[in-house]
């Protein structure tokens, strides 16, 4: 029996009332009355998901972006309680990595790659429920980029007689740039000469000199290179020794103080000493 129209669903149908008799001793009789019913005032209730957005979808490795799921159902849901999400599952590439109330998810860029981000929605009477085109998304996570290079390279030390020459090549790579070096030398452990430049040959070194005092035993040249890197100063030092061998002059051979005769002997005794030589060799040859 039916009493009210709450307990005829969504829908066009037909109601049948049929009645059966039997008299004695003839056979069953019957008879029916049919009534259309057209129930057109219930919605019926649906369970979707609207949106799975993220405020960025091309990330570089160790980046993050928040995503956002969003459901809903017909208003006319006669438990408002069902209308309620009891559960939210995001996956990444079809394995799960967050099942919660929360519709939010937080995704960190790993290696470079793509990154398929879905979500699927359960409400609390049991509808489950996720789009393959409104609630998925896809991540791009770039290549990581090559890291700055900067260094100092082929450092050297020469010496020519007291003229100490350094000469180093500044590499800087990916981003970084050759800002300026400043060059020490040391002399016996203290400072003698320090000169900053940015000047560079047409080989891409930096060459300074100094010429170190004669008496002086080492030498210490050390270079403090600096480079612009990703908007900081960024610095590398390179350094080399010498062990210095004292400069002096030669000294001149001093004939002994004999006077102006004995000068005069001596030359005579060789112009002797000479012909007597010469008489030996002409006797030898007859």
């Amino acid at each position: 029996m039916i009493t009210n129209d709450d307990e005829i669903a969504c829908g066009n149908y037909q109601i049948a009332n049929v009645a059966y008799v039997t008299p004695e001793g003839l056979g069953t009789l019957n008879d029916n009355a049919k009534v259309n019913i057209i129930n057109g005032d219930c919605v019926e209730v649906v369970y979707e998901c609207v949106s799975l957005t993220a405020p960025r979808l091309t990330l570089n490795n160790g980046e993050t972006t928040k995503f956002t799921a969003a459901a809903r159902s017909s208003e006319d849901a006669d438990d408002d309680d069902e209308d309620e999400i009891s559960e939210y599952q995001f996956s990444v590439n079809g394995e799960v990595v967050q099942t919660s109330d929360s519709n939010m998810y937080t995704l960190e860029a790993g290696d470079a790659g793509t990154y398929r981000v879905t979500v699927q929605i359960t409400f609390n009477n049991g509808e489950v429920v996720s789009s393959a085109e409104r609630c998925a998304e896809t991540v791009t996570v770039n290549e990581e980029p090559d890291a700055p290079i900067y260094a100092c390279e082929m450092f050297t030390l020469t010496l020519d007689g007291r003229k100490a020459t350094v000469m180093f090549l500044p590499v800087a790579e990916n981003g970084a740039t050759f800002k300026d070096a400043t060059i020490e030398f040391k002399a016996d452990g203290l400072t003698k000469q320090e000169v900053t430049t940015n000047s560079q040959n047409d080989e891409g070194k930096v060459v300074a000199m100094y010429t170190y005092d004669d008496q002086a035993e080492s030498l210490v040249a050390t270079a403090t290179v600096r480079f612009n890197v990703n908007d900081e100063v960024k610095d590398v030092t390179c350094r080399d020794n010498a062990v210095l061998a004292a400069v002096t002059t030669p000294t001149p051979t001093v004939l002994p103080n004999t006077g102006a005769g004995s000068l005069a002997g001596m030359l005579a005794a060789i112009t002797i000493a000479g012909a007597v030589a010469h008489r030996v060799f002409a006797l030898n040859r007859q």
